[in-house]
């Protein structure tokens, strides 16, 4: 999902200038040492964007209100330090926080910080993307590639944050038609799935979804060799940020309750029965879809065998027989 949102931030050291002036009042000085960061950040210069995100934090002591803004900066100091490779200081900062951006803490004034936000979200989904493509294109295998694959975990983490943080602020300001919000709701529910982020993942894709049945705009449909396909088919590099439809969310969606079935099978299987019955419930329409029913088959017949092999363990042999019959029925079909 592209952003059509674009933030004009001035040299750093014209922002460093601005940050320390005595001329601007706090909360414009706060966004300026903001984007400033940001663009260091950007820049992969750590020690400009420490000393930016710093400074922003600073500016809070003398704020009405210190919420969200000393939120924000502190965790993009500490989103700086885990670039850095600086853990520890990374982890003492991320535990001090409670990240959870609440309605009560948005104002105008918080919009402002929107356009910041999304370049510091963009940064780490494309950072993450690339090092996907890179490990892919290198074919690491062992201790290598589970290295980057815990990168490129806390870099779409890092960017889901972000993400969440302006869905919820735009939530505020933005009619449900905004290409915006249903943009960043996407982008919400993308960078949490391919963080492993099930749970978020799934907020994203059910809000996104909300958003889309209540809109009048339409989305364009993905092509069959798009991000959907993709992930359906098990080949998982990182997604072009693109409009979705509305099939394209339900497919989405069943992945999301997929993963959270499959991190409950073994403890909490009923659990995961209900979760890979609602995954299963969003597919359903769309197996004869012409751009997505490919997708759809494909991750509906995985699903009916998974749950049917869950209810197998659980002695519901009949039950299992018949998701079984489903799966293979699916199968004949595209023959």
């Amino acid at each position: 999902m592209k952003p059509t949102r674009v933030l004009a931030v001035g040299l750093i050291a014209l922002a460093a200038a601005c940050c320390w002036g005595a001329q601007t009042d706090a909360g414009e000085l706060y966004r300026t040492c903001l984007a400033a960061g940001a663009s260091a950040l950007e820049a992969r210069n750590w020690p400009e964007a420490e000393t930016f995100f710093t400074a922003a934090a600073m500016q809070t002591q003398t704020a009405d209100s210190k919420e969200p803004y000393l939120k924000i900066a502190r965790y993009s100091l500490a989103a700086t330090y885990a670039e850095e490779g600086k853990e520890d200081d990374a982890i003492r900062i991320f535990k001090s926080l409670k990240l959870t951006l609440n309605s009560d803490e948005i104002s105008q004034q918080t919009r402002q910080l929107v356009d910041t936000l999304l370049i510091l979200a963009n940064h780490f989904y494309s950072a993450a993307t690339a090092e996907t493509k890179d490990a892919t294109n290198r074919k690491l295998e062992g201790d290598a590639l589970q290295k980057i694959n815990d990168d490129i975990s806390e870099k779409y983490q890092l960017a889901r944050r972000y993400y969440q943080w302006i869905f919820v602020i735009d939530k505020q300001f933005l009619p449900v038609h905004s290409p915006d919000l249903q943009d960043v709701a996407g982008d919400y529910g993308l960078a949490s799935y391919y963080a492993g982020d099930y749970i978020s993942a799934k907020e994203g894709f059910e809000e996104l979804l909300k958003i889309v049945n209540q809109s009048t705009r339409r989305q364009s449909e993905l092509s069959q060799g798009s991000l959907a396909y993709s992930l359906a088919a098990g080949n998982v590099v990182g997604p072009a940020k693109t409009g979705l439809s509305v099939a394209a969310i339900s497919v989405f969606l069943s992945l999301s309750y997929e993963g959270l079935a499959n991190e409950l099978t073994k403890d909490k299987p009923a659990e995961a029965a209900q979760d890979y019955s609602q995954a299963e419930s969003y597919l359903t329409a769309f197996v004869r879809d012409p751009t997505y029913g490919n997708s759809a088959r494909t991750v509906l017949t995985r699903l009916y065998r998974k749950h049917a092999e869950l209810l197998r363990h659980s002695g519901q042999i009949a039950k299992a027989i018949i998701l079984e019959g489903k799966a293979t029925d699916i199968q004949h079909s595209e023959k």
